[in-house]
């Protein structure tokens, strides 16, 4: 699906979709959504965040682990926009299995763009590749499966 700007417009809000809030947001902005199939956003790896400090003091390096959740917040942003009858506010939204590869260093001041693909569904999880890019360099991808669980809990008396 080619991108369009009416698309891009109407994907500036889909981040606030996503349980996450700031400080643990790491998606910034989606630049393509493809319904059931694809989602490409952005993360900007801000100079002056704080755990730059200390993770490596003088050589500072994207935790892998960071870069992972960035990830699988991608592949909420998709399921949650692919099916609009599951939102943050009634479902809660687990990483149950992750499988990830690093492949390169992600420093401050890049921009981390996120493809994820969902490779199957069904209404209670999801099933994902995604790959992490700097410019055009592989830095991480992960398969990632996803499970989906109602907020609201039905308590039987017996």
């Amino acid at each position: 699906m080619p991108r369009r700007n009416n698309q891009r417009n109407n994907l500036n809000g889909a981040v606030r979709l996503l349980p996450q809030r700031r400080p643990f947001l790491f998606i910034d902005r989606v630049l393509e959504f493809n319904k059931l199939k694809k989602i490409i956003a952005v993360k900007h790896i801000r100079k002056n965040y704080s755990f730059f400090k200390g993770h490596f003091p003088g050589d500072p390096v994207f935790p892998g682990a960071l870069a992972l959740e960035a990830m699988g917040q991608a592949c909420i942003l998709l399921f949650i926009l692919s099916k609009p009858e599951f939102s943050a506010k009634l479902h809660n939204f687990y990483l149950i299995r992750v499988t990830a590869d690093f492949v390169s260093l992600m420093r401050p001041g890049e921009k981390l763009v996120l493809e994820s693909y969902m490779q199957n569904n069904a209404d209670d999880f999801g099933i994902f590749s995604v790959k992490a890019f700097i410019e055009d360099r592989l830095v991480a991808r992960a398969k990632i499966i996803l499970a989906v669980k109602s907020k609201l809990c039905v308590k039987v008396k017996g």
